[in-house]
């Protein structure tokens, strides 16, 4: 048995919305509970929780017009963040910039999830279609014209099911190892920053009167001694090599990690794939990598167990904690928000044409360092927190490859939804 698709245009799927950028000139303007969703908010997840800025209510009033509640799809519309798509389902308004497309207020015979999923893989068509000689863009009336098959909301449904599911379990992984990394950074603070670790009593060391000593990093537990980072770490250890005569590479891009999450690492055949020139560095199990390139975008993270023949670019510093320094306090160490905003800072007193830093802005870097039980304790129980973060992570990776094989086939028809006999009789009525 079969159906029939309906060609229909954005326009006819659901009312689009083209966002407005509020003048920043009122500091009230961005501190507010609204999001204001612009294309650097707009990842590969399918939804939107959180936005860089939010807005008051007064700017939602003022532009009522071009805000939007309950389930909508966002599509970035211009330059080379042009077909990004996320999914915003809130009871609160939302306001995007005018780099963004918004769907809401959809048709009863339409599914929004369908819709997210249908525009997901249209990126190179946008692109294809976008107009503009110097930058691309796709504006409101060539978006809303846009023509889509849509099955019945039957097929809708069922599509849209399969394919949630495995976003909503890939949501559910993201929040669990969210919510670990904070717990390993509280653990790290209390003990490493606070200085409650505890006493040979088993008592918060600073709080039951521990003696300190001053140093340059401030007062430091008694005991404890100042190092440097190029002290307990090499940098940039290993490095490929052409006459390596490697058949393929997996190789990771700086834009690719962002906070320890890993979005895509790039399968690339040497022979037949043209390799980026920087596809150079090496990286071993439990090495810390942190782009050089503006620190404040957080793309940095652990790579626990790297594919084989894994190379990542040469705009990170990787960093090998040697055996006196356990790697997990090392990471957590160098991705405390004030030592991002030190090399933030460095970077933008640099004289390149990107705000960056060298390898050895890192190394320069004062650590505190504990005796070795204090080190051995807090690394075991970090450390047991980082692993199940990397094997969900793992799982999540899984989980992306199965719904991205599937995305396609099921909106083809190659792979038919299950429907029951009642829902084709319906259908092809």
């Amino acid at each position: 048995m079969s159906f029939e698709l309906k060609k229909m245009k954005i326009s006819e799927i659901g009312e689009v919305l083209t966002g407005k950028t509020p003048s920043s000139k009122e500091s009230a303007i961005f501190k507010g509970k609204y999001l204001f969703i612009t294309p650097r908010d707009m990842s590969i997840n399918k939804y939107i929780r959180t936005t860089e800025r939010t807005v008051s209510q007064k700017v939602i009033e003022k532009f009522k017009g071009v805000t939007f509640t309950g389930k909508s799809i966002c599509v970035s519309c211009i330059g080379s963040d042009m077909g990004k798509v996320v999914f915003v389902d809130s009871d609160l308004p939302s306001l995007t910039n005018q780099q963004i497309n918004t769907i809401t207020n959809f048709n009863m015979n339409i599914s929004p999830e369908y819709i997210y999923y249908k525009l997901k893989p249209l990126k190179a068509f946008f692109h294809q279609i976008a107009g503009g000689s110097t930058m691309p863009i796709l504006n409101k009336s060539d978006f809303q014209n846009i023509e889509l098959d849509i099955p019945p909301i039957s097929i809708q449904t069922n599509i849209a099911a399969i394919l949630s599911a495995l976003d909503d379990k890939i949501e559910l992984n993201n929040s669990i190892n969210k919510i670990l990394e904070e717990m390993a950074q509280a653990l790290f603070k209390r003990w490493f920053i606070d200085f409650e670790f505890p006493n040979e009593n088993g008592e918060p060391y600073k709080s039951s009167g521990g003696e300190f000593k001053e140093c340059e990093l401030g007062l430091i537990p008694k005991g404890w001694r100042v190092g440097s980072i190029g002290e307990v770490s090499d940098v940039n250890l290993e490095s490929y090599s052409g006459k390596e005569k490697w058949n393929y590479i997996n190789y990771l891009d700086t834009g690719n990690i962002t906070r320890n999450r890993i979005s895509n690492i790039q399968p690339l055949d040497c022979k037949l794939d043209k390799i980026p020139s920087r596809a150079k560095r090496k990286v071993n199990p439990n090495d810390i990598v942190i782009s050089t390139v503006r620190p404040n975008q957080h793309h940095y993270g652990m790579i626990r167990e790297p594919l084989e023949n894994m190379l990542v670019s040469t705009g990170f510093a990787v960093i090998t904690s040697n055996r006196n320094f356990p790697s997990d306090l090392l990471y957590l160490w160098l991705t405390q928000e004030d030592i991002t905003q030190k090399l933030q800072s460095i970077a933008e007193g640099s004289t390149t044409t990107y705000p960056s830093i060298k390898p050895a802005d890192i190394q320069t870097l004062k650590i505190p360092i504990p005796h070795d039980q204090i080190l051995k304790e807090l690394s075991s129980v970090i450390e047991a927190m980082h692993k199940k973060m990397w094997e969900i992570q793992k799982q999540n990776r899984v989980l992306t490859e199965i719904r991205d094989t599937l995305l396609p086939k099921l909106m083809s028809g190659e792979i038919r939804v299950p429907i029951d006999e009642q829902e084709l009789t319906s259908i092809n009525e």
